[in-house]
């Protein structure tokens, strides 16, 4: 490796070591340089600027990503197995600062961004779920990628990133439990198709009657979608809403406490409503879906709240305090018991990411909604596939595959 080489590549994992722990700020090239041991000038002979730096870095990830699933294939050709599911937990487990950049470096980041981009850079196997244009060939293959990815990223970010103190567990045995969700689920049998009906009607209630989303949340949510999550400041979202900067602060002392407080805020409504309809039914895996399709029901019913949902879910912001996420909030709590309990797999790593799992889920299927145009049926029926999977994982999804719910696209 020539000399120049291993700086451009000692640049990149630098890059990456401000990556191992979620944060809002963008990290500055300065210090990148300084870890690195170089001076800032000495970057831009490798790298032409930010962009730059962050396309190779992008290279990096898919490429060494590759390389693992290829030996991976090797042992076994079913990606999908139990084994395979630890390997690959494991390997993104080591490697928390890949997921982390993902969700950093770009607002658009999607399931089909990723395939797209495994599939440029040779990964196999999947040609027939999205082609080039993003046309989904197999929409059992393509809610599957949706499951796997909303199931690793909040247990894999959330225990790296920070809600709890400590890990009681070594990485492969986390993997190990996290591979078992995938592949078995909550061990649930799903509730029938009447039932489901039934549980719809339940979870749309209200919904319509909320108060408008609050305007300065909105102008958050507008400057995430433009400039992404570390592009998120005081001066862009007054000037989003068209106001000085310093009107603000008149409600503000500072943008952490702007974010928490209005992200707080909306999030205290959806739970409400969650913890609400989760009252009105008895059975585990009705509670599960009932959690699922309000947050659904909420997020189309609030489009503009969209992309500040993603940032929590992706980011695993720490939104609450401690113990005050459990305040009025004893149905979810109590829905999180029932899901460890009933697992086989014991995991205690786990116990604290089983609810922010599943408000994951609602999320991806509206913003995969909106980058497919997806209409509200075909959302609905994507959850509830969704659901089949959370119940009885992967293992069950030949059985639990009715794709005639989705509705316009097959």
């Amino acid at each position: 490796m020539s000399k120049k080489t291993d700086t451009k590549e000692k640049i990149i994992l630098a890059a990456f070591s401000f990556y191992k722990n979620p944060s809002m700020e963008k990290v500055s090239l300065s210090k990148i340089a300084a870890r690195v041991g170089i001076t800032k000038a000495a970057i831009y002979k490798h790298f032409s600027g930010r962009e730059d730096l962050e396309r190779a870095m992008s290279d990096y990830i898919y490429d060494t990503t590759q390389a693992e699933l290829a030996a991976l294939r090797k042992k076994d050709p079913d990606l999908l197995s139990r084994e395979s599911m630890a390997a690959i937990a494991e390997f993104f487990v080591s490697h928390i600062e890949f997921l982390s950049f993902f969700i950093m470096s770009s607002p658009c980041i999607s399931v089909d961004t990723l395939l797209l981009e495994f599939k440029r850079h040779g990964v196999e196997g999947l040609d027939d779920v999205i082609g080039a244009d993003c046309f989904i060939k197999s929409m059992p293959k393509y809610i599957t990628c949706i499951f796997v990815c909303t199931t690793f990223v909040p247990f894999i970010l959330g225990r790296k990133g920070g809600r709890v103190n400590s890990c009681s567990q070594d990485d492969r045995s986390f993997s190990s439990g996290l591979a078992d969700l995938v592949y078995r689920g909550a061990g649930f049998i799903p509730s029938d198709e009447k039932r489901l009906v039934e549980l719809d009607e339940l979870c749309i209630k209200d919904i319509g009657g909320l108060a408008p989303v609050d305007r300065i949340l909105k102008a958050l949510s507008g400057v995430i979608a433009k400039n992404g999550f570390t592009g998120v400041t005081v001066e862009a979202i007054a000037q989003e809403l068209g106001m000085a900067k310093s009107s603000l602060y008149t409600w503000f002392s500072n943008k952490s406490e702007m974010i928490i407080t209005l992200i707080r805020n909306e999030m205290g409504s959806m739970i409400s409503f969650v913890n609400r309809n989760l009252s009105f039914v008895n059975e585990p895996q009705e509670k599960i879906y009932v959690l699922l399709k309000t947050c659904l029901e909420y997020l189309i019913a609030r489009p503009e709240t969209l992309d500040v949902f993603k940032w929590i879910q992706l980011q695993n912001i720490k939104i609450f305090p401690e113990g005050h996420i459990c305040e009025g909030v004893e149905n979810l709590v109590r829905l999180s018991r029932l899901i460890e309990k009933n697992r086989k797999v014991v995991c205690s790593d786990m116990s604290p990411f089983y609810i922010p799992w599943l408000f994951s889920m609602p999320v991806f299927v509206v913003v995969q909604g909106r980058i497919h145009r997806f209409s509200k049926e075909t959302m609905c029926g994507i959850l509830r596939i969704l659901f089949s999977l959370v119940c009885g994982g992967v293992e069950s999804r030949n059985s639990n595959f009715n794709t005639d719910i989705i509705g316009e696209i097959k």
